[in-house]
């Protein structure tokens, strides 16, 4: 079966990653008159045609894991991205914008240098640098998934799961999970305070507290971990979602906390679960295709010609019987 077309939408995503060209669905399987189409993570947003005659379809959404903590030392977990579940009314011919997240960006080169890990696409936040090499960066938050009906941008999102947390290199400072109606808290490492709170249904989570606090969250993007000083370790980014966690705090020549989850959000009647999903986030789209009409210039009954030869001899033995009788 062709896939459904995906295009660009260009919008207002809430993310600091540009947009590119998104491909198509990567999967699309229909068995039973059921379509499932799959679209993993691109970088871009992608578009869905709703078919001719479908009015409402099952969405699955999976928001990406932050990053876990970078290898010098004991590394923490990176927060896990949660899972929304909903069936949505649609309108037939109308698009569909769906937003994958990316996957948080553990720093590289094992601490030899300062940098930290980057967020992931769709509103995760970044971590924070270590006060120089020979201190691990802090690794960035995971980007939620959504779902935008009505238009493209951050405002039309109807379902989203929660991405996770970033970790540090602290083996205590594990990113908070993504997802539920309230992100988990990223850890805390040695300091206490240090981790970033989880995204809300009415707020992004707070900033974790230390010598250097973390970014607050918003709507849609987690907070940046905070950068420290010194041989310093460099905080986690909050996790995206529809609002963002908290990024976590770095205690001055010390330790760092991990970057809160971000949060889910649906209709009535969705599933949010947190903490379920490892990197890249994921979303399916399920409906099933209406039987086609029956023709209007087909018989609506199939016996309709034998009906019409049966009267055709009914008439002719009519016509003789007058035709005797008149002779009589």
């Amino acid at each position: 079966m062709a896939f459904s077309s995906a295009v660009l939408v260009f919008a207002s995503i809430g993310v600091v990653a540009p947009l590119s060209v998104a491909a198509a669905p990567c999967g699309s399987v229909t068995s039973g008159g059921k379509t499932t189409i799959t679209f993993c993570y691109t970088g871009a947003a992608q578009a869905w045609t709703v078919p001719a005659g479908v009015k409402s379809a099952t969405f699955t959404l999976f928001g990406a894991a932050g990053g876990s903590g970078a290898t010098l030392g004991t590394p923490s977990a990176a927060g896990l991205g949660g899972k929304a579940v909903a069936t949505i009314a649609l309108v037939p011919g109308s698009t569909v914008t769906v937003v994958v997240g990316g996957p948080g960006v553990t720093p590289a080169n094992n601490c030899a240098t300062a940098s930290a890990g980057a967020g992931g696409f769709n509103g995760g936040g970044a971590g924070g640098a270590s006060g120089g090499a020979g201190a691990c960066g802090g690794s960035g938050g995971g980007g939620g998934s959504d779902v935008r009906i009505g238009g493209a941008g951050i405002g039309n999102r109807v379902l989203v799961a929660g991405g996770g947390g970033g970790a540090t290199n602290s083996n205590t400072s594990a990113g908070g999970a993504g997802g539920g109606t309230t992100g988990g808290a990223g850890g805390t490492g040695t300091v206490a305070g240090a981790g970033g709170a989880g995204g809300t249904q009415i707020a992004g989570g707070a900033g974790g507290t230390s010598s250097h606090n973390g970014a607050v969250g918003t709507s849609g993007v987690g907070g940046a971990g905070a950068t420290n000083d010194s041989a310093g370790v460099g905080a986690g980014g909050g996790g995206g979602g529809w609002f963002g966690g908290g990024g976590g705090a770095g205690e001055s020549d010390g330790d760092a906390g991990g970057g809160g989850g971000g949060s889910a959000h649906g209709p009535a009647g969705a599933v949010l679960t947190a903490a379920v999903r490892a990197g890249a986030g994921l979303a399916t789209v399920s409906y099933t295709t209406p039987l086609p009409a029956a023709s209007a210039s087909a018989p609506s009954v199939p016996w309709l010609p034998i009906g019409g030869l049966a009267l055709g001899f009914a008439l002719v033995w009519f016509g003789l019987r007058r035709r005797r009788a008149s002779a009589a």
